[in-house]
């Protein structure tokens, strides 16, 4: 269930990256000494230093899940499944490691760009009412 659980927002994580893209792309031709472009411009530069870091430390981002005999086993890759390991240790691999490693990458890369999107669109509602 988390496996699904986490794939899902991974997903959702990424159009929503896209989609912030480019209204920060607006935002930043509307007002391009702003505070919001300086915040969108460091947003960027973590997300790249996220999705570099969490290439190969892939093997540390994972959690503990049960095989369907409820033995130990762990998952590795957030928000995207990249391996498992079972009980023995013994590992599970694929030709979907690589595409679910680079899907987490790009999750990583988009995801303080959604933050300072979502913060800013919080701060102008607010704004707008207060006004």
């Amino acid at each position: 269930m988390p496996v699904l659980v986490l794939a899902i927002v991974g997903l959702i994580g990424i159009v929503a990256g896209i989609v912030s893209s480019r209204i920060a792309k607006k935002r930043r031709t509307e007002f391009p000494n702003g505070r919001f472009a300086k915040w969108f411009n460091v947003s960027m530069w973590l997300g790249l230093g996220l999705a570099v870091a969490s290439w190969p430390l892939t093997g540390l981002m994972g959690y503990p899940y049960p095989d369907d005999l409820g033995r130990p086993g762990r998952v590795v890759g957030i928000p995207f499944i990249a391996a498992y390991f079972d009980h023995l240790a013994a590992d599970f691999v694929g030709p979907l490691t690589l595409p679910a490693i680079l899907a987490n990458c790009l999750f990583w890369f988009h995801f303080p760009r959604v933050v300072v999107v979502a913060i800013s669109s919080a701060c102008q509602r607010v704004r707008k009412l207060t006004l």
